[in-house]
C-alpha cells in the first residue's frame, strides 16, 4: 500500500468513522473521526490511528 499525506484522507470513510484531521493537545498528537451512524467523535493517538485505518484500502468512500 502506498502511503498517503494524512490530510490527503481527511473526509473519508474508513469502516464507518470518517478522518477529520489531527491536532496538538497536552497528550500530543491527536486524530479525529466522526462516526456516520451516530455523529459522535472518536480521538485517538497514532497508533490507535494507524490500526485503525490499515484495515481498509485507501482511499475509502468520499463524503
Amino acid at each position: 500500500m502506498k502511503r498517503e499525506r494524512y490530510s490527503n484522507m481527511i473526509g473519508y470513510d474508513f469502516g464507518g468513522y470518517v478522518y477529520q484531521g489531527a491536532a496538538y493537545t497536552k497528550e500530543g498528537r491527536q486524530y479525529v473521526f466522526l462516526n456516520n451512524q451516530d455523529g459522535s467523535t472518536w480521538v485517538t493517538h497514532y497508533k490507535g490511528f494507524r490500526e485503525h485505518i490499515d484495515k481498509y484500502d485507501f482511499p475509502g468512500r468520499k463524503i
